[in-house]
């Protein structure tokens, strides 16, 4: 039994931590978090049977990634997993040195169960001093559909919920800092702001953590759902995933972001082969 118990106890010592990635942006502390690792399914893709073989990836599984920002003023987690990857996802928190009740915002790129499963369990906040914010688009069309178990974990922060500035269609801080390098006249400041990136889902958002003045420069994005499977449809943008509510729209969509992007932007997404800023182009 002593024997049992030791082997039992190197295993879980020995067991692959998940990725964290670390980055400090003018005083923004930005911690990327897998909560689980999943096989890579080719079958997602929307192509001609005949033609799938060519779509193939040279990785075998995605992270699944999510987001902590913590500033002076907030404690941000942009989505939150898998209900079933809660501890998963407070373990990888507290490497960070944050618990569950330091959340100040909650922010959604969508609502699918991937996301916004961890921000309850059983019935009950993961989170209970947390702002949930998401796209209003998101919202209505989740609170308006037949998915019981999303409707219930929307309706459990019904009493602190914001939504993003939906005004425009362009991007929109969300939470900022001013930082004490620059000079107080020209308005300096470090923020997180949504972009909105419709098709995937009606209110898809990817989320930019940026510098700047009166124009945001961005430092590194979450782009959410916008890739599922990260090789493939960096070099072929137009194949959508059966997941994508609107196929049509999500293909317009990643197009234009990848090309108002650019080269030179780091991303990070919720589907991923790693946790770390990758390349957004061929």
């Amino acid at each position: 039994m002593r024997l049992l118990f030791f082997a039992l106890l190197f295993g879980i010592c020995a067991a692959k931590e998940l990725g964290l990635y670390h980055e400090n942006i003018l005083g923004l502390d930005v911690y990327v978090m897998s909560v689980k690792e999943r096989p890579i399914d080719t079958s997602i893709l929307v192509v001609d049977d005949k033609d799938r073989d060519k779509y193939k990836s040279k990785y075998s599984v995605n992270q699944q990634n999510i987001m902590l920002v913590r500033g002076k003023k907030f404690v941000a987690l942009i989505d939150s997993g898998f209900e079933d990857s809660i501890d998963t996802m407070i373990h990888q928190l507290s490497r960070a040195g944050v618990k569950p009740n330091d959340i100040t915002h909650i922010i959604l790129t969508h609502a699918h169960r991937d996301h916004i499963g961890g921000i309850s369990r059983n019935g009950k906040k993961t989170f209970p001093n947390a702002t949930l914010v998401l796209d209003k688009r998101e919202y209505d069309y989740w609170i308006n559909n037949n998915a019981d178990e999303i409707k219930q974990k929307l309706n459990l922060y019904s009493d602190n919920m914001k939504f993003f500035d939906d005004r425009n269609d362009d991007r929109n801080v969300v939470l900022y800092e001013k930082y004490s390098s620059c000079d107080i006249s020209t308005l300096c400041f470090v923020s997180i702001s949504n972009i909105p990136a419709y098709g995937h889902t009606p209110g898809h958002n990817l989320i930019s953590i940026g510098y700047g003045g009166p124009v945001e420069i961005p430092s590194l994005i979450f782009i959410g759902d916008l890739i599922h499977i990260y090789d493939v449809q960096v070099n072929n943008p137009e194949i959508p995933v059966i997941y994508d509510i609107d196929k049509k729209q999500a293909v317009q969509t990643r197009l234009r972001i990848m090309k108002e992007l650019g080269a030179n932007t780091a991303v990070v997404g919720a589907h991923m082969p790693e946790s770390a800023p990758m390349p957004l182009y061929p």
